[in-house]
């Protein structure tokens, strides 16, 4: 404890001012109020959504009422999506679980970052106090597509049409459901049934749809890019659209091992020319 000396200055019943004798009063400060972080986890991802959770411990001395966590960090490209978590009142040595949802911007580095939380709450007085700030680490993983791609069978002959089986492949970490595809083809490659749909999709799970495809008679004997845009709701019910993936078709010169449409064009003419002028020789020799 701590002595404190307190000298009181006063008017008599005379008006004259007096002070008085030095008074020795002992103080005993209380230990100012403290709270901890326990079995802190998150799962953070550049360009995702993920969570910040874990509990929080009331280590005394005093009970709190109407305690709120507060979230802060320092980066632009963390956001919360409510900063304040209500807790239940707190007796000293009592803690309470907590959740965030947080997401991270496609802007923000692979790294690991600090995030600062904060106890607001009431004492005994009903006087809002403010903790220190607690401080946990959060891991930062690199960017990962959303889906995995893939033609199964990726060639095409020239001159042909055919059905393209498309495997796709939930990369993250959360179900999908209605599922939306749309492919993208030019020239000398067409698609009259550019779509398709899958209903569901759970995280490391993959299923396949159709489109049809079809490769012109005068396309070159090489690869050609085919895109996919995808439409999808998330758990929470909120509607995104992937970015576009592009896998590479290959065409092949048609196994009937005819030549190609233009060399025989080109041999008709020739060979239309050649009669026309052995015609007209012979009629000239008569």
């Amino acid at each position: 404890g701590y002595t404190v000396n307190l000298d009181v200055d006063y008017t008599d019943t005379d008006g004259i001012a007096r002070t008085s004798r030095t008074l020795n009063v002992g103080v005993t400060p209380v230990e100012e109020q403290s709270f901890s972080l326990e079995n802190v986890t998150t799962n953070l991802r550049v360009g995702a959504d993920g969570t910040v959770s874990g509990t929080v411990v009331n280590d005394g001395p005093k009970r709190v009422d109407d305690p709120v966590l507060r979230f802060s960090s320092s980066n632009p490209n963390i956001n919360v999506e409510s900063s304040e978590y209500a807790l239940p009142d707190l007796e000293p040595g009592d803690s309470a679980d907590f959740s965030y949802e947080v997401g991270v911007s496609d802007a923000a580095n692979a790294n690991v970052q600090q995030l600062n939380l904060s106890v607001a709450y009431r004492n005994s007085r009903g006087n809002t106090r403010i903790s220190d700030s607690l401080t946990t680490n959060a891991e930062i993983a690199p960017h990962r597509d959303r889906f995995v791609v893939e033609v199964v069978n990726n060639t095409i002959e020239a001159g042909s049409e055919r059905a393209l089986r498309v495997r796709v492949t939930n990369n993250g970490d959360e179900p999908l459901t209605n599922i939306e595809a749309k492919a993208f083809v030019s020239d000398p490659l067409s698609s009259g049934n550019d779509e398709g749909i899958i209903s569901e999709l759970p995280p490391g799970e993959s299923e396949e749809f159709t489109i049809a495809l079809s490769a012109g008679a005068n396309a070159l004997p090489k690869r050609y890019p085919v895109s996919f845009d995808f439409q999808y709701e998330m758990p929470d019910g909120d509607t995104e659209v992937s970015q576009t993936y592009t896998t590479p078709i290959e065409v092949i010169e048609s196994e009937g091992g005819g030549l190609p449409v233009g060399l025989i064009v080109g041999a008709v003419i020739v060979i239309g020319v050649l009669g026309v002028f052995g015609w007209r020789r012979f009629n000239t020799d008569e």
